[in-house]
């Protein structure tokens, strides 16, 4: 079940697909070292490696833009393994 996009949407005239998709790749990369750290730390501290409401409310937002509303470009690439990392 997607989302419905109405057909006369579009960006606009300043808009730079270009930028969007190196700030979406750059923030995912970060995202991603980010991940990498928190599992890092929660083996050296044999504990969590994020409070328990942060996970779900992650979990929730990469469900939705995964499945439910999927994103088009770099932010497809990054939401898909993320889910399942967390999970």
């Amino acid at each position: 079940m997607a989302y419905e996009v109405e057909e006369n949407q579009s960006a606009p005239t300043n808009y730079s697909h270009a930028l969007a998709g190196v700030l979406n790749a750059s923030c995912g990369l970060c995202w991603t070292a980010a991940y990498v750290l928190y599992v890092q730390q929660a083996r050296r501290d044999h504990s969590y490696g994020m409070p328990l409401a942060a996970l779900v409310l992650n979990l929730s937002w990469e469900f939705v833009y995964t499945f439910l509303w999927p994103v088009h470009g770099v932010g497809r690439i990054f939401h898909f393994p993320w889910l399942f990392v967390d999970a």
